[in-house]
């Protein structure tokens, strides 16, 4: 099952709604995209062109696909981490270990899209020391 990032941003500091939507509808298409493709298979004008918005949209908000990924992962990390705390938010003082751990690997599995497009980027990374 694939998870999308959230669709309704709050504008980082110094960011317009306008150019935070923009920011995140770059973000939603290069998911898609790298999903569909692999990270390595997608150039800058495939993610912009999914998203419906320019080249100049592009890099008035990321000077690289590497720097794009970086937020995607980001946004993803904060994703994962609020559902992760929402499965373990019934638990109290008598938490029963095996069902948490249940819980916790059911939504750190739902989303196998993710998985791929975050292996795919290791990969990139490794061949690629100035992004490791």
């Amino acid at each position: 099952m694939t998870q999308e990032p959230p669709r309704e941003p709050a504008a980082p500091p110094g960011l317009s709604r306008r150019r935070a939507r923009t920011r995140a509808d770059l973000l939603g298409a290069a998911f898609r995209v790298f999903a569909a493709k692999g990270f390595g298979r997608v150039s800058i004008e495939e993610v912009c062109e999914a998203a419906g918005y320019s080249r100049g949209a592009f890099y008035s908000n990321f000077t690289t696909l590497d720097e794009l990924f970086f937020a995607l992962y980001r946004e993803r990390a904060e994703l994962i981490a609020d559902q992760v705390a929402g499965a373990l938010a019934g638990d109290g003082p008598d938490l029963d270990v095996p069902a948490a751990v249940d819980r916790v690997t059911d939504v750190l599995l739902l989303d196998v899209d993710w998985l791929l497009v975050k292996t795919d980027f290791l990969v990139h990374a490794a061949r690629d020391a100035a992004v490791a």
